[in-house]
């Protein structure tokens, strides 16, 4: 319908006719949305490794625990495997890391445990309280 309107009141014939197009059919500059961040939240978090008494290094996904893939054990009700996860370490350093597994004392949103490589990084880590966000 805008096309017609500007068809029929062209700028050349607009000085020559009375044209009136009404308000509601011409549109502004549509307003720029960006995108919103995800929200920053801080998470309670602690360190386990897959050298451990009853453990058999593989995550509840299936994949093969080793430290250096990043992987993340959180609760599946708030973070489903998958969910890609980026924690924001004190030292400012950022790495995105990978729900793959879960455990009896991760319960609840914003609590996640860290794979690591040694049982002696796991217990110098203890708990501690990261910046993190949900990462599409």
């Amino acid at each position: 319908m805008l096309f017609l309107l500007l068809l029929a009141c062209s700028p050349t014939t607009l000085a020559t006719r009375n044209c009136a197009v009404p308000a509601t059919s011409i549109s502004a500059t549509a307003p720029v949305v960006e995108a919103e961040e995800p929200e920053t939240e801080v998470a309670k978090v602690t360190a386990y490794t897959a050298d451990c008494k009853g453990c058999i290094g593989i995550t509840r996904d299936g994949t093969l625990a080793e430290s250096h893939k990043r992987i993340l054990a959180a609760d599946p009700r708030y973070y489903p495997m998958g969910t890609k996860v980026e924690l924001t370490f004190p030292d400012g350093d950022v790495e995105v890391y990978t729900v793959r597994d879960t455990g009896g004392a991760i319960k609840g949103r914003g609590r996640f445990d860290m794979l690591v490589r040694t049982e002696r990084f796991a217990v110098k880590w203890g708990v501690k309280h990261i910046k993190f966000r949900v990462v599409d």
